[in-house]
């Protein structure tokens, strides 16, 4: 008699239950990326959340093209109207990127092979990095977060701001560079209010002036403005420092119980 392969696990029904749950039940990740997000120290959904994003995209950060000057550090957003390998004494992978009010040369000289397949004519990018002159302004191995449509839209509100998460190769072959993690987290923050455990009494939040966990996570990535996540993070933050002096007093305690004290004269 065949044996009847076991049932697969499903997902926790309550979002209590959610935050300690394997990542790989949220939608959008599942077991393959869920295998990277291990190597990256993300196991569970709470871990996910607590992976902040390393800076945010609003629109007082932003300049057009056609007011570069060089060497200014600066970040635009536009839209990819050319790109493609360029050989000779050293192969370079270039692209050009458009707003409506100008446009620059991004060059790269190293990870053309990726390149070359994800930033294609029609790609929406912002792009970072400090502006040179070569006939012409350039950006040589700037940094690029891929946008969609409605994010343009969020930043011509005032106050949107885009978050934008770790970044790097290995997160973008993994299919989770920022605009799909934006894609995963959302559904997460949306609609969570008092769902997540809080670790902390509403009597010490508020003698510290401090977000509840909730509120926190929404803000840190999906922040009003600057100011409300940098009050997230320092609710984030109050936690670190809280766990860790709890956890070096749960061990002073132990060691007390396992040594008597040596009496001094």
């Amino acid at each position: 008699m065949p044996v009847r392969p076991a049932a697969a696990p499903k997902p926790p029904a309550d979002r209590a239950s959610l935050w300690n749950a394997p990542v790989k039940y949220v939608k959008g990740v599942g077991p393959k990326r869920a295998e990277f997000l291990a190597t990256q120290g993300v196991i569970s959904v709470a871990d996910l959340l607590l992976t902040l994003p390393r800076r945010y995209l609003d629109r007082s950060n932003l300049v057009s093209i056609g007011s570069l000057i060089p060497d200014q550090t600066i970040t635009v957003v536009g839209r990819i109207i050319a790109s493609g390998l360029l050989r000779g004494r050293k192969t370079r992978f270039e692209a050009v990127l458009d707003d409506g009010t100008g446009r620059v040369t991004l060059l790269w000289f190293a990870g053309w092979r990726y390149l070359q397949e994800v930033i294609k004519k029609g790609v929406l990018l912002a792009v970072s990095g400090t502006t040179t002159w070569f006939d012409g302004i350039q950006l040589v191995h700037p940094e690029c977060e891929f946008l969609e449509d409605r994010d343009i839209e969020d930043l011509t509100h005032t106050g949107r701001v885009i978050p934008l998460y770790p970044s790097g190769e290995a997160w973008r072959v993994a299919g989770l560079e920022s605009r799909n993690l934006r894609r995963i987290i959302k559904p997460l923050i949306d609609g969570s209010s008092g769902a997540w455990p809080d670790y902390q009494d509403k009597r010490t939040l508020g003698q510290r002036g401090l977000m509840s966990l909730d509120e926190a996570l929404a803000q840190a990535h999906f922040p009003d403005d600057l100011a409300k996540a940098e009050a997230a993070r320092a609710r984030l933050a109050f936690d670190e420092l809280f766990f860790l002096e709890l956890t070096l007093a749960q061990n002073r305690a132990a060691i007390d119980r396992r040594h008597d004290g040596r009496a001094c004269a």
